[in-house]
């Protein structure tokens, strides 16, 4: 059985800039929980495979599953007996948007990861919380430049 853990944060940023995050694997080392850094050879689309660098050095390969422009991006990574999902969704708010973040882990070594749903789950709260820094700031710069 599979496990799953989520975070929800409101951002005062439009969705427009949180998903340009998203859509630009370039900056997932900047806010994506143990991540170093991202390649993606092609535009983020269906099917296409992101190389993620891992906080220990290892390369994973992760294909995009769901695309949905300017709102949602699913992440998967098929390896080593388990299976993690990961979904990226914004949607606007009155006062900008709200971020939610979920992993799920799968597969049949899913529950030599069990333990560590708590870590996790606190690694995806900075998460959340990195980007709605991050598209803070650059919606603040946005609105300097223009006064």
């Amino acid at each position: 059985m599979s496990w799953r853990i989520e975070s929800t944060r409101d951002v005062e940023a439009t969705p427009e800039v949180v998903y340009g995050y998203y859509a630009s694997p370039d900056t997932w080392g900047k806010w994506a929980h143990h991540t170093r850094g991202a390649i993606s050879r092609i535009p983020l689309a269906i099917g296409s495979i992101v190389d993620v660098t891992d906080g220990f050095g290892h390369t994973w390969h992760v294909t995009i599953e769901r695309l949905v422009a300017g709102r949602h991006v699913t992440c998967v990574n098929r390896d080593m007996g388990f299976v993690i999902t990961s979904t990226y969704d914004v949607m606007p708010t009155e006062r900008g948007c709200r971020i939610h973040h979920v992993i799920e882990m799968g597969g049949r070594l899913q529950l030599l990861y069990r333990p560590l749903q708590p870590v996790y789950g606190r690694l995806l709260r900075k998460e959340t919380q990195r980007l709605a820094d991050l598209a803070s700031i650059r919606l603040a710069d946005a609105a300097a430049a223009l006064a």
